[in-house]
């Protein structure tokens, strides 16, 4: 399932029954060409994934994928984490 975003888009899958579920951050070189710009953005996507998954425990299950868009390096790490943290509340089971 792809979930699209303003600067992110998440992508889901079930992982098959003999595999652990993998986390994956994705920035490619058309974000920056300075590998310093991007790992920046892998470390501040990563932790905030980390914060997500410790609240909701329904996506420990899941494989999840983090793939950013252009445009992503000239926001904050607070504008950030909202539009990441919104991208995953459109996906929350509903409350029994």
């Amino acid at each position: 399932m792809k979930i699209p975003g303003r600067w992110t888009d998440i992508y889901l899958t079930k992982p098959e029954s003999v595999h652990r579920p993998f986390r994956r951050v994705v920035v490619s070189s058309k974000i920056s060409k300075k590998a310093v710009v991007r790992n920046l953005l892998k470390r501040r996507l990563r932790q905030i994934l980390k914060e997500v998954l410790k609240q909701e425990t329904y996506l420990a299950s899941l494989n999840i994928a983090i793939v950013s868009k252009l445009g992503i390096s000239a926001i904050s790490f607070q504008e950030l984490k909202k539009d990441v943290i919104k991208l995953f509340e459109k996906i929350r089971p509903p409350a029994s």
